[in-house]
């Protein structure tokens, strides 16, 4: 295996991430009220011994993920984790996500590998404890427009399926056509494009939901290490969370405490999520809509169906997968079937997340801790000598475009921002000044008149001669753009808009493998990983 280089830069230093999220991770002492644990390894004890104190049916977890995987080959590692959740001794480390198509943007990988690597890292600290890497498939939401789109081979990929509501039990049958395409620019000959060839073809050809395509995939990739794929939309874990979802029917209690969150949140901050009176969802075949009270009656919103209060009660008895909760209440579902310590998400997942301490309180579920999951650009070596070529650093690169280029321009002319010029005008000015005193005072407004102008002049000059400067570099701007390209591929954040799948193409496993030794088990910091030629 090639070596990689492994850098890493603060995330204020990227320009790219919300204050809310920096100030988290400066532990921030406004933010402290909004969460239960810092994210460091001390905590993660004291966030075990508060879940021992509210333990979980892990029999219903083990029978249920059993019953998931029954109709996937699993290797030893999954099977080996699924029973070890028997184990009091053992805890999850949880992401979640929606079930992307062929895993969406690169930072859906990211997330996974970031789990597997924080439950290796604290087994090595905490021997005596299991820890099991676990994804928390989103199959329940009803965003097609992002669940289906990603982007390979410089195409955007759209997939328009015919069917709605929840995402993850559309059937795949209207993504052929995505398929082929995507296998049109994968040699089937190669080793890497072999897998993926086979890995696409079994999980997106054969009509399968997109939840059970989606396990399917997931699992030949990852499931070497280990981790477990858990779907909610399901029957025998929504029975565990049926005793909540009643509450939330009958008091709508959730909301007053979002609101109360917000109302101190929005005094630093624009709050992430809000919340409605009800926060449940009631789900069919082909729909997924909100539940409104009304009155007595619960109303399914767009649907010409409603219940009283004894009826949707019922109904929640007889068929709580038809019962799903909104972003208000998801965290509270996964913590209340996983016997689960930490979360790792992305910057927005966090600033909801913050928004719901109360919420966890009020239903007497512990709160783990939150994690941000490590970003990662990944630099490819062509990159990495262009960069070091027109002599830039790495948090460089994540100036905008404009700001770096005019830094370039004015470090190749050595006068940094015209310092010296400004200097020596304004010494010349001051000197004059020095004779006001013996003069009626006209004189000094006369000088500062001058003054003003002058300034005038030398920006003009100093922008000519930038402008100058830029004509001559052209070649060099052109070359700052393709290096922003590789950091800021149509203007987003590399990890928010590329697929995985060029990356896999080259470098096979090697690339979860790097990602893996070289991620920050706490998310603190940004990483930069340069990939070797192949």
């Amino acid at each position: 295996m090639k070596h990689w280089n492994a850098e890493y830069i603060t995330h204020l230093s990227t320009n790219s991430f919300t204050k809310i999220v920096l100030d988290y991770l400066a532990n921030d002492e406004k933010l402290k009220k909004l969460f239960a644990y810092q994210p460091d390894a001390e905590n993660i004890i004291r966030a075990i011994a508060q879940k021992q104190k509210n333990p979980i049916d892990r029999n219903i977890l083990v029978n249920g993920l059993n019953d998931q995987y029954k109709d996937v080959n699993i290797c030893e590692a999954v099977t080996s984790n699924i029973q070890l959740l028997q184990n009091e001794n053992t805890f999850t480390i949880c992401t979640a996500h929606q079930p992307n198509i062929f895993t969406g943007p690169l930072y859906y990988i990211y997330k996974i590998l970031h789990t597997i690597a924080l439950c290796r890292y604290l087994k090595i600290i905490y021997p005596t404890y299991h820890f099991v890497p676990v994804y928390y498939m989103g199959a329940e939401d009803a965003d097609i427009a992002e669940i289906g789109t990603f982007h390979f081979n410089k195409n955007t990929f759209q997939w328009h399926p015919a069917e709605a509501g929840a995402a993850g039990r559309i059937p795949t049958t209207s993504m052929h056509s995505i398929l082929q395409e995507v296998l049109h620019y994968i040699n089937a000959d190669a080793p890497n494009g072999k897998k993926l060839f086979n890995l696409f073809t079994n999980a997106y050809g054969k009509n399968l939901s997109l939840s059970v395509a989606t396990l399917y995939m997931v699992n030949e990739l990852f499931g070497q290490y280990g981790l477990l794929i858990f779907q909610p939309d399901d029957k025998i874990f929504k029975s565990v969370f049926a005793s909540i979802m009643r509450n939330e029917l009958l008091q709508q209690q959730s909301n007053s405490k979002v609101d109360e969150t917000n109302n101190y949140i929005q005094q630093y901050y624009t709050p992430q999520a809000h919340s409605r009176e009800l926060n449940l969802f009631y789900t069919l075949a082909h729909s997924k809509e909100r539940i409104e009270k009304i009155g007595d009656v619960y109303q399914i919103v767009n649907a010409k169906l409603q219940f009283t209060q004894e009826q949707i009660f019922k109904e929640l008895a007889d068929y709580p997968e038809r019962f799903s909760p909104n972003v208000i209440l998801r965290g509270v579902y996964q913590e209340s079937v996983l016997p689960n310590i930490a979360f790792i998400g992305g910057g927005a997942e966090l600033a909801y997340w913050l928004q719901l301490k109360d919420v966890f309180a009020l239903h007497n579920t512990p709160y783990p801790i939150l994690i941000l999951r490590q970003s990662i650009a990944l630099v490819a070596s062509k990159a990495a000598d262009l960069q070091k070529q027109l002599g830039l650093g790495n948090t460089d690169v994540f100036l905008p475009i404009d700001t770096l280029k005019k830094n370039w321009i004015q470090n190749q002319l050595q006068i940094k921002a015209f310092e010296k010029q400004w200097i020596l005008h304004d010494a010349l000015f001051d000197s004059y000044k020095t004779y006001t005193d013996l003069l009626p005072k006209q004189f000094l407004k006369s000088i500062a008149a001058h003054e003003a102008k002058s300034k005038k002049v030398q920006i003009r000059m100093q922008k000519k001669l930038i402008a100058a400067f830029k004509k001559k570099e052209e070649l060099a701007m052109q070359q700052i753009d393709l290096l922003r390209e590789n950091y800021f591929p149509n203007n987003t954040l590399q990890e928010r808009y590329e697929n995985f799948i060029p990356y896999y193409l080259q470098f096979g496993n090697d690339l979860f493998e790097n990602i893996l030794q070289h991620i920050t088990p706490f998310g603190n910091q940004f990483l930069l990983l340069q990939m070797p030629n192949s």
